[in-house]
């Protein structure tokens, strides 16, 4: 059976195409056109024809009536990419990508607004990589991005519960482009016995020193009095309302086990973030300055923008196990890794005293479970 391709037909083969979705402000105006003008158009999308091809010859006609002088479109046509609102419902499984957990039935991608009601069976665990447009978690509702899972949101999300209703476990990612509204909890796993020290940052605007109470931890301090016999780089936190300070870098020790760990709670960091750095005494024996990754996500060393007249372009790491220093060279490499982990600290070698800037164009997935811990 054929059909004659009328505006009507387009809508109802546009119906059979919901990974695509056309915006038609106002329909064209022309005569019939035939089958003859698209060979293969049934009751039945054609299985030969794939649905972004079809869905590109229709908006191809839509926008070419004028130049083949079948009439005048008499409106504007826009084009978007899979978008929908998604409503979580639970109903299968803790898994993202299941689409029958969804309402209505499919899987949220980068374009897509998302809600998590309260009161449903399951929530979603992100496991692998997954994104959104907008994420709205309302209270009694809950996301968990476990180790592994890497999760973009791509314009704003929004934690109408506590803080336990988002927890980003050591080894997730999540990275937040835009507003990010509410609480969240960050959880950072570490070696603790007698000889591991830990270089740490927090992925919180609101921390405390309290996160770390009954352990060890100490601030540094990248302009002691010079000279000095013996120069005092480090000074403990002696206080838990000392605030930790985002992008700081922290030295962490530990005796509770073997297996340690921590939870941050509070407001999230994201958007543009600086720290100055400082030269004390001359290069390369002074400048050391502690910062460190104040995301819930790696930072990528190669895209960050470096004066290389205030600061060297490397990134140094020590490795608890064995105290040795891992160090990475943009554009060069090392030892060390491009990606900064989440709730790294780390050290850089000022020539003068300057200003580091992140922001999310440096941020990354890779690497979030390299924390520079035993191993």
């Amino acid at each position: 059976m054929q059909h004659v391709l009328t505006p009507v037909y387009m809508t109802t083969l546009y119906a059979q195409l919901p990974e695509v979705s056309l915006c038609v402000t106002k329909l064209p105006v022309f005569p019939a056109v035939n089958q003859q003008i698209m060979p293969g158009i049934t009751d039945a999308v054609p299985s030969g024809l794939q649905r972004s091809t079809l869905c590109s010859i229709l908006l191809a006609l839509f926008l070419g009536i004028n130049s083949l002088g079948w009439g005048q479109t008499g409106g504007s046509i826009s084009m978007k990419g899979p978008s929908a609102v998604f409503t979580w419902n639970g109903s299968v499984s803790t898994s993202w990508s299941k689409n029958t957990n969804w309402t209505p039935t499919g899987v949220p991608g980068s374009t897509s607004d998302v809600t998590l009601p309260a009161s449903k069976p399951r929530y979603p665990v992100i496991v692998g990589v997954s994104s959104c447009k907008t994420i709205t978690i309302n209270s009694g509702a809950l996301l968990t991005i476990n180790s592994g899972g890497k999760f973009t949101v791509t314009t704003s999300l929004d934690n109408q519960g506590p803080a336990s209703s988002l927890i980003v476990n050591h080894g997730g990612s999540l990275i937040t482009w835009g507003s990010v509204s509410g609480l969240a909890t960050v959880n950072l796993n570490f070696t603790g016995n007698t000889t591991d020290w830990h270089l740490v940052s927090s992925p919180i605007s609101d921390a405390t020193a309290n996160v770390f109470i009954g352990r060890y931890l100490q601030k540094f301090d990248p302009t002691p009095v010079l000279p000095a016999t013996p120069i005092v780089w480090y000074s403990d936190n002696t206080s838990p309302s000392t605030p930790l300070t985002p992008m700081e870098g922290y030295a962490l020790y530990s005796t509770l086990g073997s297996t340690d760990n921590v939870s941050f709670v509070g407001s999230l960091n994201y958007g543009d973030l600086s720290h100055d750095f400082y030269l004390n005494g001359t290069a390369p024996d002074y400048g050391w300055n502690l910062m460190g990754n104040p995301y819930p996500s790696s930072v990528d060393w190669e895209a960050v923008s470096i004066d290389e007249a205030l600061m060297t372009t490397e990134v140094h790491y020590i490795r608890a196990s064995d105290g040795n220093d891992l160090s990475y060279v943009q554009g060069t490499g090392g030892t060390g890794s491009e990606f900064i982990p989440p709730m790294q600290g780390f050290f850089i070698s000022a020539l003068d005293n300057g200003t580091l800037l992140l922001g999310d164009a440096q941020r990354s997935h890779s690497g979030a479970n390299n924390f520079y811990k035993s191993d």
